[in-house]
């Protein structure tokens, strides 16, 4: 009778097994239904990069093969949760496409992978987890824990848009170059002032030994030398030797895709020119540049410098036929930039660290230049006015390069690839000058003012991509800043024509309504002639 209840028993509960797993199997075949349901239409849209999907519907061990800093991005700003900017999209693109390629190379564990290619990939999956955590999905287990605007700063620091500041480095120190051969011009044109006042000049009761102490008249004994009636533009001196040094200082301004910075710098320049024929005088200057810019941190999430340091080799000339005159410049620029950058973010995970390493980079600049202007001078006693048209053109190539990292994650360096940058401007000016006879010499005060016009305002993309990730060339496309096509440039300042053939120039200058960015320089030196 026992025997025969315990079979009893047996048979019933294989019939519950029995039902239980049809149960499951049904059950099982419902939720593959659902989940490939979600898959062809999730809450969450596909990555851009293409082939996983990053939905609501993956979960588990499938979720940590899934990029989805990018949905997240997307999502949250089109839904007014977080507006992310373009730089913090073009961050979560880049990491999404680093961490998809990796995951091929790695598997979803790391496994595959060592050394600094797995470290890479235990970076980006912890800010791979940390969107799966802020969209409610997926795998969290390595999570940084950082809130929504946080990974959003964390972005901006793995993306590398500080290199676009070498472009303006090396532009601006190219086109300082320009500012450098319109000084050379300028003061022999002051010291032909002089000479053209001391050859119609008036008399006054001057000493007849030509003391320039003494007298205030335009005559040429504030040259040291003949009566204005012995007027020669030879008095100049067939050659001339000079030398000036410039510091130069600025700021510009945050936006989307570029840094605030601050830049500074100098530059030492020498030559020499020689007068061929009385209206027409070639020359030649070398100069030595040394220019920064440091990050501004308090503005930009952002941290480290651009240092710039080099040379240049210019030609000049200039021809004169009595008021008008034609000149122009061909010149090469050699520099090299060196680079710091900075990645740190922090964890609120225990079991993740805090991000903080350095990244340095070495490359080379090369720019070419060439100028070409006409300006004409009314004269009234004197007074002077110059109206002056120039055109200028800056060629630069940047070379391609790659960092190295220094700190506790020095997986995140990147190769950058080479930049071409190109500038054509218009310049439309005026000068006003008035000589001044003294006990010192003859002083020239003078004022510019000018419209500038840049042809070649288009932004261009960096192109960059992690050293650690076998992922395709150029996962970073960060764009530069349009160039303000329209902006002014002023300044003043005074030469003085001592006796024996002399000459002490200073100038300042400034860029007026130029966007994103103000500027200034100082300038200094002198001229001998023989």
């Amino acid at each position: 009778m026992h025997g025969t209840v315990v079979k009893v028993k047996q048979r019933s509960l294989r019939r519950s097994a029995q039902r239980h797993a049809l149960t499951m199997r049904v059950l099982f075949w419902i939720l593959a239904g659902a989940f490939a349901i979600a898959l062809q239409g999730g809450t969450r849209c596909a990555m851009a990069q293409g082939a996983a999907a990053c939905t609501a519907g993956a979960a588990g061990a499938a979720a940590a093969a899934l990029p989805c800093l990018a949905t997240l991005v997307r999502d949250d700003t089109a839904s007014g949760i977080y507006p992310f900017n373009g730089l913090e999209l073009a961050a979560a693109q880049a990491d999404d496409a680093a961490y998809e390629n990796l995951l091929n190379a790695c598997g979803p564990t790391g496994a595959g992978c060592k050394g600094a290619q797995l470290g890479l990939f235990d970076r980006l999956r912890s800010l791979e987890d940390n969107a799966a955590e802020l969209l409610g999905f997926g795998e969290t287990q390595f999570s940084q824990n950082l809130s929504t605007q946080a990974l959003g700063f964390a972005l901006r620091w793995t993306a590398d848009e500080e290199f676009s500041a070498q472009g303006s480095i090396t532009n601006r120190i190219a086109s300082s170059q320009f500012e450098a051969v319109a000084n050379r011009l300028g003061t022999v044109q002051a010291m032909m002032q002089t000479l053209r006042l001391a050859r119609n000049g008036y008399e006054d009761d001057s000493d007849d030994d030509g003391d320039a102490t003494s007298g205030t008249s335009y005559r040429g004994s504030a040259l040291g030398g003949a009566a204005g009636s012995d007027y020669d533009a030879t008095q100049i001196g067939r050659w001339g030797v000079f030398a000036s040094a410039a510091y130069d200082s600025g700021t510009k301004e945050p936006t989307t895709f570029n840094d605030a910075f601050s830049f500074g710098g100098t530059q030492i320049e020498a030559g020499a020119d020689i007068r061929l024929t009385p209206g027409l005088i070639v020359g030649v200057l070398l100069n030595d540049v040394q220019q920064h810019a440091d990050f501004n941190s308090v503005l930009s999430i952002v941290s480290g410098n651009v240092k710039g340091s080099g040379g240049g080799l210019t030609g000049y000339a200039a021809n004169n036929w009595g008021a008008f005159s034609v000149n122009g410049s061909l010149g090469v620029q050699r520099m090299s930039l060196d680079s710091r950058r900075v990645v740190a973010y922090p964890s609120n995970n225990a079991q993740i660290a805090s991000v903080d390493s350095s990244f340095f980079s070495s490359t080379n600049a090369t720019s070419v230049l060439a100028s070409a202007g006409a300006a004409y001078i009314f004269y009234l006693r004197a007074f002077s006015a110059e109206p002056y048209l120039n055109w200028e053109y800056i060629g630069t190539r940047i070379g391609a390069f790659a960092e190295t990292g220094r700190g506790t994650d020095p997986e995140f360096a990147v190769s950058v690839a080479g930049q071409s940058i190109s500038s054509l401007q218009s310049v439309v000016g005026m000068k006003l000058q008035y000589a001044i006879s003294s006990r010192l010499g003859v002083v020239n005060p003078y004022a510019y003012g000018e419209f500038r016009h840049e042809f070649r305002d288009e932004s261009q993309a960096i192109s960059s991509q992690y050293e650690n990730s076998s992922s395709a060339p150029n996962h970073f496309q960060l764009p530069t800043d349009n160039i303000d096509p329209n902006y002014y440039e002023v300044g003043g300042g005074l030469s003085v024509v001592l006796p024996h053939r002399l000459e002490l120039h200073a100038q300042y200058m400034k860029v007026l309504q130029l966007q994103n960015y103000s500027y200034y320089a100082v300038f200094g030196g002198f001229r001998y002639g023989f």
